[in-house]
């Protein structure tokens, strides 16, 4: 038995200027996570001789403490996360809910295109004053992911290929762009970009990626959610989206767990 979430949204199918990825909400969750992202930027600013650092660490440590009391099993977690429409909000580029992310809003475009605009600050930092390499190259795979979907496709990267025109600058707004380019079978290719705001070339990329289901993590006994893009036109019939099961999704290891004979991690099925 298997479960198809509601269509994503795609260039045939919604209108410009559609918003493809979890805009931040003023909610509990999501102004929380706010905050931590200015702890993250404020302790990397702050005096290295700030008297008070002590004091600092003994409340984020009671922080932490709250939180993991309050935290489900991972598993559990897990199945809570990718539960829904399948729009994240976890994730590290464009989720709202992780401290990590920018957070980059992503827009969908009349033309196949899809972009966003950022301003990175000191956390992502690379070369002095300029966003590390990595860090470019996340934000434009999952830009491309996005763009992917928005075109019609879906599937996990195989190939990114990253070339580095110019140091990237923070502090300032950045363009990140993405679109399809072609399908060749399961195989995708997709191109995206960073420029400043006045128009300069930072980072491009040409990546290629593999249309194909990826199983969601899911609760004993729940039916399979699976994610797949429609079949753009004149393509139909793909042997890796039709008429073959959705694989299982692994069993989560509980990290507390000692291995099992033979060198295997227990583990069991996550329950809500």
């Amino acid at each position: 038995m298997s479960y198809d979430p509601p269509a994503r949204p795609t260039v045939r199918t919604a209108a410009d200027g559609s918003v493809l990825t979890s805009a931040p909400q003023d909610t509990p969750v999501d102004r929380a996570t706010a905050a931590a992202r200015r702890v993250i930027d404020a302790l990397l600013r702050t005096d290295r001789a700030n008297a008070n650092l002590d004091r600092v660490a003994e409340e984020l440590d009671s922080i932490a403490d709250h939180l993991e009391q309050h935290a489900p099993q991972v598993a559990e977690r897990l199945v809570d996360m990718w539960h829904g429409e399948g729009v994240t909000r976890h994730d590290p580029v464009t989720g709202p809910e992780n401290a990590i992310a920018p957070p980059l809003v992503l827009t969908g475009r009349a033309d196949g295109s899809v972009d966003g605009v950022v301003t990175l600050t000191i956390p992502y930092q690379g070369p002095p004053g300029h966003v590390h390499g990595g860090v470019s190259a996340q934000l434009l795979d999952h830009t491309l992911g996005v763009a992917n979907t928005w075109g019609g496709c879906n599937g996990p990267t195989a190939q990114l290929n990253v070339r580095y025109h110019r140091p990237t600058p923070l502090f300032v707004p950045l363009t990140v762009s993405g679109r399809l380019v072609s399908q060749d079978g399961n195989k995708i290719t997709s191109v995206g970009a960073i420029h400043t705001a006045d128009g300069e070339l930072c980072v491009s990329v040409e990546a290629l990626f593999i249309d194909k289901t990826v199983a969601r993590p899911r609760t004993a006994g729940a039916p399979v959610l699976r994610w797949t893009a429609p079949d753009p036109p004149g393509r139909v019939g793909d042997p890796m989206r039709e008429g073959n099961p959705v694989p299982p999704a692994p069993a989560a290891v509980e990290p507390d767990r000692p291995p099992a004979p033979g060198g295997a991690r227990g583990s069991r099925p996550s329950t809500r």
